[in-house]
């Protein structure tokens, strides 16, 4: 298990007025339970593309070496990865139930981040 608490640093970042939720129990739901995948030479955390959209991070803070497919994003572990616990915290929700996962190989052909599939995936979901 990983602990989110190390992220902290980031938590200026994101602020519930930007996103017009209060720190209460009337925010909207997200995945509590998520998955970390490491692989030989990186890893990445898989999260609901909803989650991203849910935070706020559909709005370019999401690099391109985070990659999308099918309604994941999985983000890279040395910035996007702690970008989103950070924006986690910041809008009141407790810290997630990450599992690591050890796999031989992850397919980076996938479609990468950018701002074009990004912006292609969020309107197919709405």
């Amino acid at each position: 298990m990983r602990n989110a608490a190390a992220v902290s640093g980031q938590l200026s970042l994101f602020t519930n007025q930007s996103r017009g939720h209060q720190m209460s129990d009337d925010l909207p739901p997200i995945r509590n339970k998520l998955i970390f995948y490491n692989a030989p030479g990186h890893a990445w955390l898989r999260v609901p593309m909803k989650d991203i959209r849910t935070l706020g991070l559909d709005q370019g803070a999401i690099s391109p070496f985070s990659y999308i497919k099918h309604g994941y994003a999985y983000l890279e572990c040395d910035q996007d990865y702690e970008t989103y616990l950070a924006a986690r915290k910041a809008q009141g929700y407790e810290d997630p139930d990450i599992t690591d996962r050890m796999v031989k190989s992850f397919n980076r052909n996938s479609p990468t981040f950018s701002r074009k599939l990004r912006d292609r995936f969020l309107e197919a979901q709405s």
